[in-house]
């Protein structure tokens, strides 16, 4: 009866270490999913990165051009004034300065609020 009960306990040892190997294998296999998946999250992290430092370049620069483009307007409406202010000269008759520096007054201003929006 020994050699029964000792053939089946060898039986029993040998079953138990595939079964441990299975395990070590499938935990092996988790731990590698688990290093997949950190460096997946860590790549998606970096690129978020990169994306929003890219967006605020991009918000800079458009802020940049946004102000090029307000001093443009601002100063071909200065240079509008001034050819305006020079036609009027020219063409003001001699008895009716203050009725036209008054007018003109008005008219600066008004751009002036332009200006301003």
């Amino acid at each position: 009866m020994t050699i029964d009960g000792s053939r089946a306990n060898n039986l029993n040892i040998a079953s138990l270490s595939v079964e441990h190997q299975l395990e070590e294998e499938k935990l092996n296999a988790l731990i590698e999913t688990l290093n997949l998946e950190i460096r997946t999250a860590f790549q998606q992290w970096l690129k978020a990165g990169d994306s929003l430092e890219q967006a605020q370049r991009n918000l800079d620069r458009a802020k940049e051009n946004q102000e090029i483009v307000k001093t443009k307007k601002q100063s071909a409406r200065l240079q509008d004034m001034k050819y305006s202010k020079q036609l009027l000269w020219s063409n003001v008759p001699n008895g009716s300065w203050n009725q036209f520096l008054s007018m003109w007054k008005k008219q600066e201003w008004l751009l002036q609020m332009q200006l301003l929006i």
